[in-house]
């Protein structure tokens, strides 16, 4: 299923004998766009306090769909659990194996909301949120805001359509795709580059691809 950083923000984390506290954002790897910890506010159970917990160790409960429960006490995650004053006080220090010549840093995704998304003819929007699989827990969806350019659009991007991120204070993406277009109720979004798949729905449903031609102007895809 996917979940935007909303839908997230609804979900209680539980240990074995009570709630611990609820989704406040999330911390992804900016290589693989892994989500590698959850920023929980535990406020009604230890004031003040964020918590990260790994996705990997939360189990789901059928009577409860939107409670993710931890394999730990309450006591066990207080003297186990990486905490911290504030939420975004973690450090995004390099992780992981360096790839395309660089390592992966972690990025909390409410720091994210706002960068701009450049594409091969200019800047197309801001990112408003994010789709996240909640079972492979992966962004799979950027959800921009396309409204400086295209009226009332908001269109999804898949973080493997994303060709450089801005290391400095500039927060750009730069992404393939090189243009919009309404065709039939449909939002289409197209590229000058060859079988990309791209999809049009904008909801936190499963989103179904539409292929589209590498000749982007109208009426030869």
């Amino acid at each position: 299923m996917l979940r935007s950083i909303g839908d997230l923000r609804r979900v209680r984390i539980a240990a074995t004998d009570g709630e611990l506290g609820r989704v406040h954002d999330l911390y992804f790897d900016d290589l693989s766009w892994t989500v590698r910890y959850l920023v929980v506010d535990t406020g009604g159970f230890l004031p003040d306090r964020w918590g990260l917990v790994s996705p990997q160790s939360l189990r789901r409960s059928d009577t409860d769909p939107g409670t993710l429960r931890l394999p730990l006490t309450k006591t066990q995650f207080k003297a186990g659990a990486d905490m911290h004053t504030q939420p975004g006080d973690i450090d995004p220090t390099s992780r992981g194996d360096a790839r395309e010549g660089r390592k992966a840093r972690l990025r909390a995704a409410t720091t994210v909301v706002g960068y701009a998304l450049e594409t091969e003819d200019g800047e197309v929007g801001h990112v408003e949120d994010f789709l996240v699989d909640d079972k492979a827990w992966t962004v799979r969806y950027l959800r921009v805001d396309t409204k400086d350019r295209w009226a009332g659009k908001s269109v999804l991007v898949a973080p493997k359509w994303l060709t450089e991120l801005t290391e400095d204070d500039s927060k750009k993406f730069f992404c393939i795709v090189t243009a919009v277009e309404d065709r039939g109720g449909t939002t289409v979004l197209r590229s000058q580059r060859p079988s990309i798949v791209i999809p049009h729905r904008c909801d936190s449903k499963p989103v179904a691809p539409l292929r589209v031609a590498a000749d982007w102007r109208l009426g030869r895809a």
